[in-house]
């Protein structure tokens, strides 16, 4: 999975999760809807010019999102266990954007 199938894969289950869900599956919506946050985050942080990363705008939106994916390894390491195979994927995403948002960090 690479960083485009992984905002597919969580814009999916956001929009299921506007339908009927389960319990099991509450707890992946939720996930999800944290993950599309830092998605979102990750997409404006991209927009910024290289030069607009030593900001406090770019900084603070960047310690929004290490803080919003800190949130979401909490829930995987609660409730992974009970997601089954969406757990699988769901841990695969938040390594995905992990690694983005390590790449985004000034140097």
């Amino acid at each position: 999975m690479n960083y485009e199938d992984a905002k597919l894969f969580i814009a999916q289950i956001c929009a299921k999760g506007q339908e009927d869900i389960g319990q099991l599956d509450l707890y992946s919506y939720i996930l999800s809807s944290e993950l599309q946050a830092v998605i979102n985050m990750i997409s404006t942080l991209e927009s910024y010019e290289t030069d607009d990363h030593y900001t406090w705008e770019y900084s603070y939106l960047l310690g929004q999102a290490i803080g919003s994916l800190d949130t979401s390894e909490t829930w995987l390491i609660y409730f992974g266990q009970v997601m089954g195979q969406i757990g699988v994927q769901l841990q695969k995403v938040y390594e995905i954007l992990n690694e983005r948002l390590i790449l985004l960090h000034p140097e």
